[in-house]
């Protein structure tokens, strides 16, 4: 079904019982209240109570039976047919890598034969053929539901509510998050689960803003009339409704998909989003102790900064950067080589990697003089090194690799520069090493990017050796 989130084993949540719990390593003492576990105590009296009357007040020809009581017959034996059709689909669909005919056949296999033998088991006779009737009325109900599951009968498929009805939503990729921080709200297991400090960069998407909403109930529209598309990565959307209830949904979105991206951006550009997309826009200067600057490429030594004007200066131009920061820029894959690590009065440290497109913020730390004495500068280089290894050679074969240096300014520049987010393998790559002074920088270069005549005449030479 079309929408149908993939949430059955976080709906279980094994953490609400004791005896997982236990299993897990998990100290019950930090989770739970005296009263949750007298609440499990009472229901267990009261189970034994009943089971003792139960017991008591059977029929002793029962005694052999498989079920003491008569009328709970059907319940028995289509629960067990119902069990094993789940089964025999799973097991069929999982071999046959989501084949739908052979699921089809799985769940067929699989509730012949769980009606079968629980009539043998109720009847103790091996002659149970002739019940096949009973074995016709239950295809018959589950075709019907199947069917009417197919033709969205139920309008589940395309339900969409009213913005008005809704609280807040969530937009993300994780449905633990959701489950234990707004359903549950039992955010502690997060870090029982994940660690320490998850929520510090991992803050769940719970967006609440009337224009958000709005904004993600028009996409899931548009999702809804463009179902067949089945590339983009998976998100969940969960609405959270002013009446208590909850809308559950998964679908697979694509951010560089024209159309997808139309209604992604005004969602992604709004400060809410980014509140939670990005904990630098969080920092409060006072509570900063000192930023440490630095570039892994360069092999300078960080900068650190610890006057309160620059701290001050610092993380109003980072927050203004991260709020005039484009949709473009958000779903980039271009490599990130300036961090920040921000270190505040508590000691906890945050680290934070700076776009290439916060120009006001680099301009700042060129101004300042901070810049040229941590980053990579292009007069850094001595010189660069293109490197393709036969992909054909066995790890037993000694080859040496064929190599271009390029000495001109113009194309190191560009090379230092080029976008290498493009999707590579080890058949159109080039490595390119950069020789910087007292140390080497290394990266992946897709030899079918678009590039200047120059540079791909150096790519051409390094095919020709």
């Amino acid at each position: 079904m079309y929408g149908f989130g993939n949430a059955s084993y976080s709906l279980f949540i094994e953490d609400n019982y004791p005896l997982f719990l236990l299993l897990n390593g998990t100290s019950l003492r930090d989770v739970y209240t005296v009263g949750y576990f007298m609440t499990y105590i009472i229901a267990t009296v009261l189970f034994l109570v009943l089971g003792w009357f139960v017991y008591k007040y059977r029929k002793l020809e029962t005694a052999g039976d498989i079920i003491a009581f008569p009328a709970l017959y059907p319940v028995f034996k289509y629960g067990m047919t119902f069990c094993l059709m789940l089964v025999g689909g799973t097991y069929f669909c999982g071999f046959s890598r989501q084949s739908f005919p052979l699921l089809i056949i799985g769940y067929i296999l699989g509730s012949v034969l769980g009606y079968f033998v629980a009539e043998i088991l109720i009847h103790k006779s091996f002659k149970v053929l002739h019940f096949y009737k009973g074995y016709l009325c239950y295809l018959a109900v589950v075709l019907i539901l199947f069917g009417g599951i197919s033709l969205d009968a139920f309008g589940f498929v395309n339900r969409v509510p009213n913005p008005e009805e809704v609280n807040k939503v969530y937009f993300g990729s994780n449905f633990d998050e959701w489950i234990y921080f707004e359903k549950e709200k039992k955010p502690e297991y997060l870090e029982y689960r994940y660690g320490k400090g998850y929520f510090e960069n991992n803050k769940p998407l719970l967006l609440e803003s009337k224009e958000n909403i709005a904004g993600i109930t028009e996409l899931q529209r548009h999702l809804i009339k463009e179902r067949n598309k089945g590339e983009g990565s998976s998100r969940y959307i969960i609405y959270t409704l002013k009446n208590g209830g909850y809308i559950i949904r998964q679908y697979k979105i694509n951010e560089t998909d024209q159309n997808d991206a139309a209604l992604l951006k005004p969602i992604y550009e709004s400060v809410e989003y980014k509140k939670f997309r990005f904990p630098a826009m969080g920092l409060v200067p006072d509570d900063i102790k000192l930023l440490t600057l630095s570039d892994y490429r360069s092999g300078k030594k960080p900068v650190i900064l610890t006057e309160n004007t620059d701290i001050q200066e610092f993380t109003e131009l980072l927050e203004n950067e991260i709020i005039k920061m484009p949709y473009e820029d958000m779903i980039s894959g271009k490599d990130q080589y300036i961090r920040i690590s921000v270190l505040d009065n508590n000691a906890k440290e945050t680290n934070i990697l700076i776009q290439s497109s916060f120009t006001s913020l680099i301009n700042w730390l060129k101004n300042k003089g901070y810049y040229d004495r941590f980053a990579l500068l292009l007069d850094d280089i001595e010189s660069v090194e293109l490197e393709k290894a036969d992909s054909t050679r066995t790890p037993n074969q000694a080859v040496i690799p064929k190599r271009v240096e390029i000495n001109e300014r113009e194309v190191i520049e560009e090379l230092l520069n080029i976008d290498s987010s493009t999707d590579y393998n080890s058949n159109n790559t080039v490595l390119v090493r950069f020789n910087i002074r007292n140390s080497t920088w290394e990266r992946h270069v897709n030899i079918n990017a678009a590039v200047s005549e120059r540079l791909k005449g150096y790519f051409g030479e390094l095919e020709k050796n």
